[in-house]
C-alpha cells in the first residue's frame, strides 16, 4: 500500500508542478502582451509628435530634418490624389458645408446633417473600351505595320483570308 501512496504524492507534486509552469507561462504571455500594448503607445506619441515638428518647422530652410520634409510633401500630395481617384471610383462626394465625404447614395451629409447633391446621378457615364477592344486595335495596329495591304475587317463574323494572289475567299 505505501509504494500506490507514494504514486499518488509524485503524481500529485508533478500536478501542482505542471500547473505552476503552465500559471509562470500565462503570466508571461500576459505580461509580453502588455509591453506590446506599451511600445505601439510609444510608437503612436513619437509619430504625434513628428507630425506635430513636422507642422511647426516645415517652412524652416534651416532645420536638421529639412531633407525629409519635400518627400513627406510629396508623399502626402499622392494620398490626396489617391484618395480622390478612390471617391470618384466610388462615385462619393464632398459635403458643400462641412467638407466631409459623403457617399454616392447619401442625400444628406453624415457629419452635419446638410443636403447633398448627389453628383454620381447626374454625371454621364462615358464610354469604357473593354480589354477585348483593346486587344483588337493592338491586333490591326500590328498589321499596319506588317503589311498594309493585307488587312481585312471581319464582319458579321466571317473568316475572310487573303488568299495567295491577293484576292479574298470565303
Amino acid at each position: 500500500m505505501a509504494f500506490f501512496d507514494e504514486i499518488g504524492k509524485t503524481l500529485a507534486d508533478k500536478g501542482r508542478e505542471a500547473a505552476k509552469k503552465a500559471k509562470d507561462v500565462a503570466e508571461i504571455l500576459q505580461l509580453k502582451a502588455q509591453i506590446s500594448t506599451e511600445k505601439s503607445k510609444t510608437k503612436e506619441l513619437y509619430a504625434s509628435i513628428g507630425v506635430l515638428y513636422f507642422k511647426k518647422h516645415r517652412d524652416d530652410e534651416n532645420d536638421e530634418y529639412q531633407m525629409f520634409f519635400p518627400e513627406i510633401e510629396k508623399t502626402l500630395a499622392h494620398i490626396a490624389e489617391l484618395e480622390e481617384r478612390v471617391k470618384k471610383l466610388e462615385k462619393a462626394g464632398t459635403c458643400p458645408v462641412c467638407g466631409a465625404s459623403v457617399g454616392k447614395n447619401d442625400a444628406f451629409c453624415a457629419k452635419c446633417g446638410a443636403p447633398v447633391e448627389n453628383e454620381a446621378e447626374e454625371a454621364p457615364e462615358e464610354d469604357v473600351l473593354e480589354t477585348d477592344d483593346l486587344r483588337k486595335l493592338d491586333a490591326v495596329e500590328e498589321q499596319k505595320k506588317a503589311d498594309p495591304d493585307d488587312i481585312f475587317v471581319e464582319e458579321d463574323g466571317g473568316d475572310e483570308e487573303k488568299a495567295d494572289d491577293g484576292e479574298k475567299t470565303e
